[in-house]
This record gives C-alpha cells, sequence and structure tokens, in this order.
C-alpha cells in the first residue's frame, strides 16, 4: 500500500474494457470487478517505478494474502507454468492475465493490456 495515499491518482475502470490513462505521478490501478472478454482495460502509461495495480481479493479468490502479491503467484510469460501461478503478464503483448487454478485445465483470463516489456515484479502489485 502506498506510504501517503492522498498523493496517488485512484483509477477504477469499473465494468466494460476501458482506456485508463493515469497521467503524471504515482497512480493506484484497482481492478475489482470479475475477468471476462468483455471487461478488459487498456493502460496506457503503467510505469513500474510510479505505479501501482491493486487486486481485489473478493473477485481474484485465488489471492488469498492481502498486502504485496506474494512472488510465487506471479509470472511473465504467455502462461502458467505452475499450479499457485495466477497473475500472469505477458511481456511480449502486455496481457496481464488472471489464472485461477494456475497450470490446470482452466484457461486464464484476460484483466488488462499493459505495454510491452515492462520490468514488472510482484511488488507492482497488492492484493485487497
Amino acid at each position: 500500500m502506498p506510504r501517503h495515499p492522498e498523493l496517488y491518482q485512484w483509477i477504477d475502470g469499473g465494468l466494460g474494457n476501458d482506456t485508463l490513462t493515469g497521467g503524471a505521478g504515482s497512480d493506484v490501478f484497482r481492478f475489482n470487478t470479475a475477468p471476462s472478454a468483455g471487461n478488459t482495460d487498456t493502460v496506457l502509461d503503467f510505469t513500474v517505478a510510479d505505479d501501482t495495480i491493486q487486486l481485489e481479493n473478493a473477485v481474484f479468490t485465488q489471492l488469498t494474502a492481502t498486502g504485496v502479491l506474494n512472488a510465487a503467484e506471479f509470472k511473465i510469460g504467455a502462461a502458467a507454468v505452475d499450479a499457485n501461478d495466477f497473475i500472469i503478464y505477458n511481456a511480449g503483448t502486455g496481457a496481464l492475465s488472471y489464472d485461477a487454478d494456475g497450470n490446470g485445465a482452466g484457461a486464464a483470463v484476460q484483466i488488462a493490456i499493459l505495454g510491452v516489456n515492462l520490468a514488472l515484479t510482484n511488488a507492482d502489485f497488492v492484493v485487497i
């Protein structure tokens, strides 16, 4: 969670396919609606140095611990590799996805499009 939340711009796309822009400074992009093909947001200006992605664990139910996303639950690649790869960032396409069963039979659902080749880590995500 940001040390001084009053200094952040909080952006919530809500339902639908939205285009989100945070602008200058630190931004928090909040995802708190069920992921689906009709609910994929495009974030135009996510900056690893300044911005944060917030995930609501009432929606992303496999993310049970609040706070910074567990490193084991984050994967950079095209798909989940093991059972606890729940948040997947495809650096080649910018796709950010949620996979409720990791590398199980269920498919990942894209939740956002970020920039390509971002140096994302689990620390860029906060589970609420």
